[in-house]
C-alpha cells in the first residue's frame, strides 16, 4: 500500500529527483532509482523499469510512505 503524503511541491525535472525519492508523471507514482551505472524511474504502479522518461521532463515530487504487506 502506497500513501502520498504530500504533493503541493514545484515541479522539477527528473534529474532534480534524489534516489530513492518518488515522484509523479501521467497520474503514476514512480521512484528514481540506479540502474546498471545510470538512473532510470519504476513505476510503483507495475513495476516496471521506465527508461524512456527523459532527464529535462518535469515531474511532480512527492512524499510517500510504503507499507509492505
Amino acid at each position: 500500500m502506497v500513501k502520498i503524503i504530500n504533493k503541493a511541491k514545484t515541479p522539477v525535472r527528473v534529474d532534480e529527483i534524489p534516489i530513492g525519492e518518488c515522484f509523479m508523471s501521467e497520474g503514476k507514482l514512480f521512484m528514481r532509482v540506479r540502474n546498471n551505472g545510470g538512473y532510470s524511474s519504476v513505476c510503483l504502479n507495475s513495476g516496471v523499469n521506465q527508461t524512456n522518461i527523459h532527464n529535462d521532463t518535469r515531474v511532480q515530487p512527492v512524499n510517500v510512505t510504503i507499507e509492505v504487506v
